[in-house]
């Protein structure tokens, strides 16, 4: 289905259209239909709550907003669509998202990944060597909406390219009495046939003293999950020319099979005091933490098959076992004869992000200015650890088939549960440790004025000074005494899932593996004794490096507004970014081998106007143009000169501290119509031109200790464009009878055409990670206490990367990520107003995401994760 949009998109786009009808005759009856505030009713209205008023309350701050913006609100208290604030944007016009087991890792606006998140208006990050917060460590229960801003002005905080990510928070004021609410969830992953809690609450509440009102606010979220994802990888296709006489073909270069079996646990809390001494001044305090572990083991197989380093396969083809794929080069199916190489493996992989979040500020009306101070801390980790034992065997007979629909590896001839046929071999361990913090300080000034033209002047400034440190690395790859695994029972066991990809799947999953439950690090040094494995660990200084940034803004920008003729309003402003960059990292010298401290600076200045208007031919419906020129600046990954080596593969990579920001000029268009309390259809066009995006370069040859590396680099190229369009709305069908009043439907649909000349030197490509086609529809419904939504969202194929092919004329060939869908659902009753049972299925048809190296007959990769089926209970008072 990559080829098309997929004929659901029709379907919900025809009901969209069809339930609008009627509803947009009742607004043309009406003179002036007031915005969507639901609250704002009167008797005779429909009363709602729950999912509508959620789709309402989106409506509602889309329509008020002076930019091009979407918005998901939260049904109730902790009660956003999804478990994590990344799974919850997926729906979002504009919006796709990238997927990790299972849920959402990170989220791109308009096809690009360039988006600056942030946590109640204040910039957030993740320590794990990016720029960005990962929207993956957010629990959604702690989050009251999230703003996807799809144009900037010139008082936001610079940083994203192609838009912000605004996660807000709630605050004890937002309730007007003291409020108690409470979660319980339990999740059930078929894979990993387990269950999991997930437990949630909030408490506010506000009281009068001598010294003028207070409240507080605590909010806390304790997710978990078990998981399991079924992983085979096929590498690039390379050419052969020892598989049939007198011809070349291409056949992968191997496959690298994996079950991964984990436990991830994401707890999180908010706390907010506010004070309000006088009318006109508000105080407040904040505090938030959120923390992201994944503790993984890793069973699975590597059967490299690579003509070009024959000393690691010394293979025959069994005579008579090669067939291509009709009408190509592409080999179908092959055998071998004693295939070297080959082993098993057993890997514990833990990660975790720790980041933290502090704020105080105040909110002061002093005549007609408006000025808000805001003082704020971020402070964030990440670490992991990697441990992987491989056990090496030689199979009598190794047989490739790619054509059947999961591509498959068999062996024959060896019991391959027979420790004797086993020897153990490398030993690897990878350490990192990431540590960053960032202090802010922002002052703004929103003056009135008393103008009937221009409303507004603000003005206001901000530095911020974030500073990032990778340190005490661990890069460990030796070869074990290549003992046979009899003095050593311990460390080995039966490979446990003999279901991988599917129950119909041929790949051979009886195996030996390593006991992943043995390899923790901190018994590490035990394990190198067992093993006969007297390398010491050690870190790798050239590695480590120390990022400080320093940001320095300020801006003005004037609010208009007319309402004589043609009523329009808007704003026009600029903003003034200096960045400063300070690098300290290590440095080898070539010739003698020696490591010595480097330092590196680099600064620059950029003006950032932007144009926001919005014309009102009619009081529903709205004409917005924009314009703005944005930057987004490297990772600090990519910044960082120091190099990352794997001995074993012969490959390294380094960063490059004279990388450009990327900058950006925008061009936006946006028309909207409301239908007062009903809904809303949209249509918006947009042209992004990217200045300085990076791409890798790779340099072969690098001598280090002894070892030949090719060491990949990011380097600025010259362009890439954006352009496209997105439509879709919303509505609910309050004219159908009876029990039918209570649907509604949501839809939206995204068309991007990028461009650029860098990923492949001499041709025109799309840039890599763009989605061309995406789609977003949901079900809705809501009455008599009870609430479904069945939401479904498509992308479609996306080219992902090249690699070197001698069988593509240009010298390189590509891969794509395949396009895909996912469907997910959720039933909930109230019992009353105060108890609510919940029934919430994610990945309902048991998605399969998958990748191809150019084609079908070119196999990539395969993820397989879980069917979860939740079950939960939730009260508030």
């Amino acid at each position: 289905m990559s080829g098309r949009v997929p004929l659901c998109a029709g379907v919900g786009i025809a009901a969209l259209a069809f339930g609008l009808a009627p509803v947009q005759a009742s607004a043309q009856a009406e003179s002036a239909p007031p915005p969507v505030r639901p609250q704002a009713q009167n008797e005779a209205e429909i009363i709602v709550s729950g999912i509508r008023q959620s789709v309402l309350n989106a409506i509602e701050r889309k329509r008020d907003s002076n930019q091009i913006m979407d918005s998901i609100v939260a049904d109730d208290i902790g009660k956003l669509p999804d478990l994590t604030a990344v799974d919850a944007l997926q729906r979002v016009p504009g919006v796709s998202i990238t997927r990790d087991r299972g849920e959402g890792n990170g989220a791109r606006i308009r096809g690009l990944g360039l988006v600056l998140s942030t946590i109640d208006g204040r910039e957030a990050f993740t320590a794990d060597g990016g720029r960005g917060y990962n929207l993956q460590d957010m629990p959604a229960e702690l989050l009251g909406a999230i703003d996807v801003y799809k144009t900037p002005q010139a008082n936001q905080i610079e940083g994203g390219v192609t838009g912000i990510i605004d996660m807000r928070t709630r605050l004890p004021f937002d309730f007007k009495s003291t409020t108690f609410s409470g979660n319980f969830r339990l999740r059930y992953a078929d894979l990993a046939d387990a269950f999991s809690p997930i437990v949630s609450g909030l408490f506010s509440t506000r009281w009068d003293t001598g010294i003028g009102e207070m409240g507080f606010l605590i909010a806390g979220v304790d997710q978990r999950r078990t998981f399991r994802s079924d992983v085979p990888a096929w590498n690039a296709a390379v050419s052969r020319s020892d598989l049939v006489p007198g011809k070349d073909v291409y056949l992968t270069s191997g496959d690298y099979e994996t079950s991964i079996y984990g436990k991830r646990h994401r707890p999180g809390i908010n706390t907010a005091f506010q004070w309000r001494p006088a009318p006109n001044f508000d105080f407040y305090a904040q505090a938030g933490f959120q923390s992201f572990s994944s503790k993984q083991q890793q069973y699975g197989l590597n059967v490299p098959l690579n003509a070009a380093v024959p000393a690691r396969n010394q293979n025959t083809v069994v005579p008579g076992s090669v067939s291509l794929f009709p009408g190509t080069n592409d080999v179908q199916k092959v055998s071998f004869n004693n295939l070297t190489g080959v082993f098993a493996f057993g890997v514990e992989r833990d990660t975790k992000d720790s980041n933290q979040q502090y704020a105080v500020g105040f909110k002061w009306e002093l005549g007609n200015h408006h000025i808000a101070l805001d003082a704020s801390y971020m402070k964030s980790s990440n670490d992991l650890y990697y441990t992987e034992l491989d056990l090496d065997f030689t199979p009598a007979v190794t047989t490739f088939d790619y054509g059947q629909a999961y591509p498959s590896v068999t062996f024959s001839g060896t019991d391959l549960l027979n420790p004797a046929n086993y020897r153990y071999g490398k030993l690897s361990l990878n350490v990192n440790h990431y540590k960053g913090d960032s202090p802010a300080l922002r002052i703004d000034d929103d003056i009135h004025i008393d103008n009937s033209f221009l409303t507004n002047i603000k003005v206001g400034g901000r530095i911020n000074k974030r500073t990032l440190e990778f340190f005490d690395p661990v890069r460990f790859n030796k070869s074990t005494q290549n003992t046979s695994l009899a003095a050593n029972p311990d460390l080995y066991q039966q490979m446990p899932f003999d279901d991988f990809i599917s129950s119909g799947a041929v790949t051979t999953h009886a195996y030996l593996v390593a006991n992943p439950a043995l390899l923790g690090y901190k018994d590490f040094d035990d394990l190198r004794g067992i093993l006969g494995v007297t390398s010491p660990v050690t870190t790798t200084p050239q590695s480590e490096f120390k990022i400080g940034e320093t940001v320095k803004a300020g801006y003005v920008q004037l609010l208009f507004a007319n309402e004589n003729g043609l009523a329009f309003d808007g704003n026009v402003g600029v903003r003034y970014v200096n960045t400063k960059l300070d690098t300290d990292s290590f440095i080898r010298d070539s010739a003698t081998g020696q490591i010595s401290p480097y330092n590196q600076g680099n600064s620059y200045t950029d003006w950032l106007p932007s144009v926001n208007v919005r014309l009102k031919p009619m009081p529903d419906l709205f004409i917005r143009l924009a314009y703005s020129r944005t930057l987004t600046r490297p990772t600090t990954q990519q910044l960082a000169p120091s190099y990352t080596l794997v001995p074993a593969t012969g490959r390294g990579s380094g960063g490059n501290p004279n990388l450009k920001p990327l900058r950006s000029r925008a061009f936006d268009i946006s028309i909207e119509k409301y239908f007062g309390d009903k809904g809303s259809v949209f249509f918006a066009a947009f042209d992004r031109h990217v200045t300085n995006f990076i791409f890798s370069s790779t340099i072969p040859g690098v001598v280090i200790d002894g070892v030949t590396y090719e060491i990949t680099t990011p380097v600025n190229g010259r362009y890439g464009k954006i352009r496209g369009f997105e439509t879709g709305g919303q509505t609910f069908f309050d004219f159908l009878p009876g029990i039918f009043s209570g649907l509604g439907v949501q839809a939206n649909y995204t068309y991007i055409h990028s461009e650029t000349d860098q990923v492949v030197p001499g041709s025109k490509t799309a840039l890599t990670g763009v989605p061309k086609h995406s789609l977003a529809g949901a079900l809705l419904y809501e009455k008599g206490g009870l609430g479904m939504r069945l939401s479904y969202t498509w992308r479609s194929t996306v080219f992902t990367s090249v690699y070197n092919n001698p069988a593509n004329a240009i010298g390189v060939g590509r891969s794509f990520a395949e396009g895909y869908d996912w469907l997910d659902g959720s039933i909930s009753y109230d019992f009353n107003k105060n108890w609510t049972a919940s029934l919430e299925f994610s990945n309902i048809t048991g998605t399969n995401i998958r990748s191809n190296r150019g084609g079908e007959t070119r196999p990539g990769d395969y993820n397989r994760d879980d069917r979860q089926i939740l079950l939960g209970v939730r009260f508030k008072y």
